[in-house]
């Protein structure tokens, strides 16, 4: 059971659930720069694999590993002030095509992180804003999508 204060709530194991999760990225090229965002979606890998007739049997078929694929990893967070937002811009500008490794972090409701991925070669794809609306009481939100060529976790 959750309380007002986002204490943890214990599963059927008795590990205890976090009620809230914050999450940061840090580009690692200045560590300083820790954005704390509203959302990080795509952290994902699969395998893709080749399907290998077997010798002598037509049912007979072998899948071996071919490569991995990632996903991209989508972070949306409220418009940033306008230097973190131009150090952003100019990363992700596709003329430079720089890419950087990343940190991503998860923390529980007291910000102690509880888990980290730190994201190889890093480039951002795409960018864009949620609409201007003044008759809605929305905050604007950045998505920025980033291709990756590694990924791993790391402990905290």
């Amino acid at each position: 059971m959750s309380t007002s204060l986002g204490i943890s709530q214990e599963n059927i194991f008795g590990a205890l659930i976090p009620a809230e999760y914050k999450f940061s990225v840090v580009f690692m090229d200045d560590p300083l720069s820790t954005i704390f965002v509203k959302k990080v979606s795509g952290l994902s890998a699969s395998i893709e694999t080749e399907k290998i007739e077997g010798a002598g049997y037509a049912k007979e078929q072998l899948s071996l590993p071919v490569k991995i694929k990632y996903g991209d990893i989508k972070v949306e967070q409220a418009l940033l002030s306008l230097l973190q937002f131009e150090k952003l811009i100019n990363w992700s500008d596709p003329k430079v095509n720089k890419s950087m490794d990343i940190l991503i972090s998860a923390y529980n409701f007291t910000y102690l992180p509880i888990k980290n991925w730190l994201v190889y070669g890093a480039m951002s794809i795409d960018w864009s804003l949620s609409d201007f609306d003044a008759e809605s009481n929305n905050l604007v939100m950045e998505t920025i999508t980033f291709s990756y060529a590694d990924i791993e976790p790391i402990g905290v």
